[in-house]
């Protein structure tokens, strides 16, 4: 998908807000990334900042969140993406369908289990720094 957010669009990758990343359509599930996205909404808007000191929001628009590289966020959104991940795999292997890369790594499964259960966290807490990535599919 490139290195930038134009190259990864003139390509037709596809912009996973949940994995912040840009991926090939073979690789991404709007079902699934619909539902989750929706989910963490539940608990109202989804938030994520322009900075380190968590005072500007963006706007809640996936046109700024693919032109914007790095990102803060809460705790919530870093516990919904794990979740979304271990579903990801599951899928990926159930239909012999690629997933992206960063899902297979094993320091990011255990990354994940510690965030989601292995450790005491509260759901609003600022926490999170993200970099935008550009993965590759791979088969599980």
């Amino acid at each position: 998908c490139g290195s930038s957010p134009s190259e990864a669009l003139a390509v037709g990758c596809k912009f996973d807000i949940i994995n912040y990343s840009f991926q090939r359509p073979e690789c991404f599930f709007p079902d699934i990334h619909d539902r989750y996205y929706a989910k963490a909404s539940e608990h109202g808007p989804l938030r994520l900042y322009a900075d380190a000191g968590y005072t500007t929001v963006l706007p809640a628009d996936p046109e700024v969140y693919m032109r914007t590289e790095r990102v803060w966020s809460e705790h919530r959104f870093h516990l919904i993406h794990c979740m979304y991940n271990f579903e990801i795999m599951h899928r990926s292997l159930m239909l012999g369908r690629p997933v992206v890369e960063k899902v297979t790594e094993w320091n990011h499964t255990m990354h994940c289990a510690k965030t989601g259960v292995l450790e005491e966290w509260e759901w609003e807490e600022k926490d999170t720094v993200i970099d935008m990535s550009f993965y590759r599919c791979v088969d599980l």
